[in-house]
């Protein structure tokens, strides 16, 4: 397990594979991106990543298997996270439990029904 870690580091340090900075999300970005979903392609790409997810987590549950669940809510955040982008002008960080909590037990619940 050592070797792994030492590899990965070396593999890291080689690719010097680092977050970058991203430029901030304008108004522009959010309409063009918007624009690109409701279109055609947009729509296929979506229906995609939704199928994909409902693939990976049928495919959990019939092999008992974490690693498709993980695949399964990878892909259906991605497209949450498109969605999200297509709507906001500036990407909010997700509210925490507790911060949740501190708007109503009411508020909190609404917001997890489906």
């Amino acid at each position: 397990m050592l070797d792994f870690f030492k590899h990965f580091l070396i593999f890291m340090r080689a690719y010097q594979w680092a977050w970058t900075k991203l430029p901030p999300w304008t108004d522009d970005d959010k309409a063009r991106l918007k624009s690109y979903l409701e279109s055609n392609s947009g729509n296929h790409l979506a229906l995609w990543l939704r199928n994909a997810s409902i693939q990976y987590n049928a495919r959990a549950v019939a092999k008992g298997d974490r690693w498709d669940c993980g695949l399964g809510y990878g892909y259906m955040l991605c497209l949450t996270d498109l969605q999200r982008l297509s709507v906001a002008s500036e990407p909010q960080s997700p509210q925490t439990y507790d911060e949740d909590r501190q708007e109503g037990a009411n508020d909190f619940i609404a917001r997890m029904a489906p």
